[in-house]
Parts: C-alpha cells; structure tokens; sequence
C-alpha cells in the first residue's frame, strides 16, 4: 500500500503525487487536498499538484 511505501520512502515526490491520485480516485477529496499540499511542498518547480489542488477545490470541495 501507499501509506507503506511512504514510510520508507517519505520524502519521495512520485510516491506521494501517486498516493494523491489515488486518493481522488477513491473520491477521498479532503485527504487528497492535503496530500497535494505536501507534494507542492517538496517540489516547489512543479505546477501539476498545484492545477490538481486548484481543480479539487473547483470541482469537489466547494472552496
């Protein structure tokens, strides 16, 4: 599982991007939201998990 994976491997952009995918695709927004928040963090260059946040927000979370 993901959540395994991370414990050895936690500051690994690909595994957390992944895990966050697989949130949104168990329609776990909520949890999603902040795992891509963690990712944006830890690869700051990277505009994906931002536009994926952004259309979380838009689409499922009313914010």
């Amino acid at each position: 599982s993901f959540e395994r994976a991370m414990k050895f491997s936690h500051e690994e952009v690909h595994v957390w991007s992944q895990y966050a995918l697989c949130l949104i695709n168990l329609g776990k927004y909520t949890h999603a939201y902040s795992v891509l928040e963690v990712v944006a963090r830890l690869s700051p260059q990277k505009v994906m998990p931002c536009l994926l946040a952004a259309r979380l927000c838009y689409e499922h979370l009313n914010k």
